[in-house]
C-alpha cells in the first residue's frame, strides 16, 4: 500500500511544509503536488542505497552502489 494522498496534503498543511521527505514504501520518486513535493526514498539492499543530495535549493534523488 502507498502513501494516502489526503494524508499527506493533510500533514503538509497542518505543519505548513512545501517538501515532505521519506521512505518505507521502497518506491523511489519524486510528487509533484498542489501543494509541493513529496519524495520517497529508495529501498536499500546490501548492495545500493539511496540519498537525496541537496545542493542550495537543488534536490536530487540518487541511488549509489554499496562496497564490501
Amino acid at each position: 500500500m502507498d502513501v494516502n494522498a489526503v494524508a499527506v496534503a493533510k500533514l503538509m498543511s497542518d505543519h505548513d511544509v512545501a517538501t515532505i521527505i521519506h521512505g518505507h514504501t521502497h518506491r523511489p520518486a519524486r510528487h509533484h503536488l498542489a501543494s509541493g513535493e513529496r519524495i520517497v526514498l529508495g529501498d536499500w539492499t546490501a548492495q545500493q542505497g539511496w540519498l537525496l543530495r541537496e545542493n542550495g535549493r537543488d534536490l536530487t534523488l540518487e541511488q549509489f552502489k554499496l562496497s564490501h
